[in-house]
């Protein structure tokens, strides 16, 4: 190293900067290892001079350090992963399942103020047991499948099952049998408070002979840390987030004041109206599946959704269920509408408390399936709705046609009719009377007007009959038989509301026109298709004079007002 120029330090200062005494700066500095002058009974140094002694003389000592995990970090992953009481008792559950377990029981005894989870599984052997006392240590790779049934893994991490009993309990105790032996051991949880490190928790197993014919794990826990245990709610969980199937069920037992309760736990089932189901092989998750359900009644929110499960255990309970509320009309159909995805290839991207997935291209690949279905059943639903909307207003307008022509019949009564002439004839003659264009009309060639006028309105029913004798016989099961014939069509918006076909007696109404949609929506579509009705009928009748046409609309609103009141 070159240097330009010199620092000169004294003696305390280079003892500062070496960590060295002054008996061995002084010791080195004659031997000639450090640079160093004596000038008169003091030392001199060179700092350039020292820096580069000290780099190039500068040795690393080896030491080692060895990992562990601190308990205060053991105590917070439970505390946060886990919270609700389900959760934990869920993670024992997984536990039975993945070690090929047909029955595990779930006991709540209130007087004893316990839980115990007992299942039918392979149990452990000794080389389990100590796996299963170290955090993080598991076998259960992706790969892996049980012995009996050949499972796909549910847990994976090695810690759900001891962070479980963390938060629930101060005691445990575990028998397991397996391949003829019984083993026993205690976790407690004051050894994990007491300990600084995981390292340092030891754990006593006892172990005997049993029966080869013995198998199993009981896990026996006391000292809860909850006050009340709504069971209620852990039969909800369960039957919703558990791996039920015909080789694995669960049962919950509940004892309260010497009284035992025991419950099967099912899935929800609700009646339904239409099933969807939905495959495909995506090129990230390999194949996924799922199956939506149309409920026939609303059903309750916590069982509302899609719910995704992942080698048998639901994961996620996504509020959005795929984009379906914003989806159009998305949530019309929300409280009928629940359903499974499938989706194995989602393991490894399971967060660590297993209530949802990392966001990844995989989960997105999945999310992008879901959200297509969802849209695929919400058009279907929608146009089914359509469709059933639209055959009911159809069956109305058939009600109303019914209606109109009973109407017509007593219209065409002869006494009818005969009231209507005389109305006609006043009307007439009143308004030649009163035109002030005419003041002075002749009497006699008014009335005799009047009764040309009045007897156009009993030409409406010869007219029909008439026309119902030129019908070709293909139209004859449609039309003939029938005063006036009240018929759907499928037009455009912009198309007429109303049209009168003379020749086949038929009114054709519209079903695409704003006025038609709106009525049916509010509810008032029969109103309006008998005042069309009314309308055409009485245009009919009047053959283009307002005096007889209004006489006419008012005289069939007259009787259809009279025929409601009698239904009342």
């Amino acid at each position: 190293m070159k240097h330009l120029d010199k620092q000169i330090i004294s003696t305390e200062e280079a003892c500062h900067l070496l960590g060295l005494s002054r008996q061995t700066l002084y010791k080195l500095t004659e031997r000639g290892e450090i640079p160093g002058k004596k000038i008169g009974n003091k030392y001199k140094f060179d700092k350039n001079q020292l820096l580069e002694y000290l780099q190039n003389n500068n040795e690393y000592k080896t030491w080692e350090i060895k990992g562990d995990f601190a308990t205060a970090g053991i105590k917070k992953m439970a505390k946060r992963t886990f919270q609700e009481l389900a959760s934990n008792i869920e993670e024992l559950i997984v536990n039975s399942y993945d070690a090929d377990a047909t029955v595990v029981q779930v006991i709540i005894n209130n007087d004893k103020k316990t839980i115990s989870i007992i299942d039918d599984g392979g149990g452990m052997d000794e080389q389990s047991l100590s796996d299963y006392v170290i955090y993080g240590e598991s076998k259960k790779v992706s790969a892996y499948r049980s012995p009996k049934f050949g499972r796909s893994p549910i847990g994976e991490y090695g810690m759900g099952g001891k962070l479980a009993i963390t938060n629930i309990c101060n005691n445990c105790k575990i028998i397991t049998r397996k391949n003829g032996k019984e083993h026993i051991f205690n976790m407690n949880r004051s050894k994990l408070n007491k300990a600084k490190y995981v390292s340092e928790i030891k754990s006593k197993v006892l172990t005997r002979a049993c029966s080869s014919d013995l198998y199993g794990t009981q896990i026996y826990m006391e000292q809860l840390f909850a006050k009340h245990i709504d069971c209620e709610r852990l039969l909800e969980r369960f039957s919703t987030k558990m791996p039920i199937s015909q080789n694995f069920q669960i049962i919950l037992i509940v004892i309260k004041n010497g009284d035992e309760t025991k419950m099967k736990v099912l899935e929800p089932v609700f009646e339904y109206v239409k099933k969807f189901e939905f495959s495909e092989e995506k090129s990230l998750l390999g194949k996924v599946k799922m199956t939506i359900y149309f409920t026939k009644e609303p059903i309750p929110q916590t069982k509302q959704g899609i719910w995704t499960r992942v080698n048998g255990r639901i994961v996620n309970e996504k509020a959005e269920w795929f984009d379906l509320f914003r989806a159009t009309s998305g949530t019309r159909y929300r409280y009928r509408l629940y359903g499974y995805g499938e989706a194995d290839g989602l393991k490894n991207f399971v967060t660590f408390a297993k209530n949802d997935f990392i966001d990844c291209p995989e989960y997105r690949e999945y999310l992008d399936f879901g959200h297509k279905n969802i849209l695929k059943v919400q058009n279907t639903l929608l146009r089914e709705d359509e469709d059933s909307k639209k055959n009911s207003d159809r069956n109305l307008i058939k009600e109303v046609e019914k209606e109109i022509n009973d109407i017509v019949s007593k219209l065409d009564n002869p006494l009818v009719i005969g009231n209507l002439e005389s109305k006609i004839k006043k009307e007439f003659t009143k308004e030649i009377e009163d035109a002030p264009e005419t003041p002075y009309p002749n009497i006699d060639a008014v009335e005799n007007e009047a009764k040309k006028v009045a007897t156009i309105v009993k030409r409406g029913k010869d007219k029909r009959e008439r026309r119902n004798q030129n019908l070709s016989s293909g139209e004859r099961a449609t039309y003939s038989g029938k005063n006036y014939s009240l018929n759907t069509v499928d037009l455009s918006e912009t198309g007429d509301l109303v049209k009168f076909v003379k020749e086949k007696n038929s009114i054709e109404i519209n079903e695409k026109h704003n006025f038609y949609i709106h009525a049916s929506k509010g509810n008032y579509l029969d109103s309006l298709v008998r005042d069309l009705a009314f309308t055409e009928i009485a245009h009919d009748y009047s053959e283009g004079n307002i005096i007889i046409f209004n006489t006419v609309f008012n005289e069939l609103a007259r009787i259809s007002t009279k025929m409601i009141k009698k239904i009342i």
